[in-house]
């Protein structure tokens, strides 16, 4: 798999999302309308906002993916999505290597995270099985009762990385990138509170 020259992880932007949506691959786009009757910009919308973190890889000028985490109603842990371009099958290594870090520290942070994933998703499911989530047997999921696979990872939470919580956290970006930003919290973004959702997993 071929790497890309320069990858840049930094904390996501609402123009992102609108930077993103036109160029979203098929199969997430597939993956959100199934599950809940959106297109690519409304997904990312949503996700963004209901995000606690959000983080953007950046290549070439342009935004090709875009992840975070959004806490769970009513039980501790948080809801874990990334939504990419194109470009992610083509590099996967470098553009899903920026997000690694990010997801074990928030499994270290949250202690659970969760989502679904449309069974027919399958760079996403071959991602998620290299961070090591577990899979469900395939269930009806979302608006249309498609199959999709419940994933998760679980860990003794440890919620102290930071005293602030992951409000500085980093992710590892591709060969010859870089990292900058910290992660989304109310103070910094107009006391948004996550309500845990509303979207997919775009995983």
């Amino acid at each position: 798999m071929s790497n890309i020259k320069a990858v840049t992880i930094r904390e996501a932007e609402l123009a992102d999302v609108y930077r993103l949506a036109p160029r979203l691959r098929e199969q997430d786009r597939c993956e959100v309308s199934a599950s809940h009757h959106l297109n690519g910009e409304a997904a990312l919308l949503l996700s963004f906002f209901e995000s606690e973190y959000c983080f953007a890889a950046v290549c070439d000028g342009q935004v090709q993916a875009m992840w975070g985490t959004a806490k769970l109603k009513g039980k501790p842990g948080a809801l874990a999505w990334f939504l990419g371009s194109d470009m992610v099958a083509e590099y996967p290594v470098t553009l899903f290597r920026g997000s690694r870090r990010f997801f074990r520290q928030a499994l270290q942070y949250y202690g659970y995270l969760e989502n679904w994933v449309d069974i027919h998703n399958s760079l996403s499911i071959d991602w998620l099985k290299w961070l090591g989530f577990t899979f469900d047997e395939p269930a009806p999921y979302g608006k249309d009762g498609s199959l999709f696979y419940h994933f998760y990872a679980k860990i003794p939470s440890v919620g102290n990385l930071n005293q602030g919580g992951m409000k500085d956290v980093c992710c590892s970006s591709g060969r010859g990138g870089q990292c900058i930003g910290r992660g989304r919290n109310g103070s910094e973004y107009g006391g948004h509170k996550s309500t845990g959702e509303g979207f997919s997993g775009g995983l």
